[in-house]
């Protein structure tokens, strides 16, 4: 992490909302997905479903740079 080019920070507040967001999740004991069928609802997990991809793909194009 570069605290000097000010990413760190936000990689934490990132870290720190996704670990709240699955702690909350927990909470949740009647989840039916059936429910997500909305066009911007399938759209949101699809953007979700990439999340690792695009962290992965992030991480390599900044090794080259370094």
């Amino acid at each position: 992490m570069d605290f000097e080019k000010l990413s760190a920070p936000f990689i934490q507040y990132s870290h720190a909302r996704a670990c709240s967001i699955l702690r909350k999740a927990k909470d949740i004991e009647n989840y039916d997905p059936e429910l997500l069928k909305g066009e911007d609802e399938v759209a949101l997990i699809k953007k979700i479903a990439e999340f690792d991809m695009v962290i992965e793909k992030a991480a390599e194009e900044l090794n080259h740079i370094n």
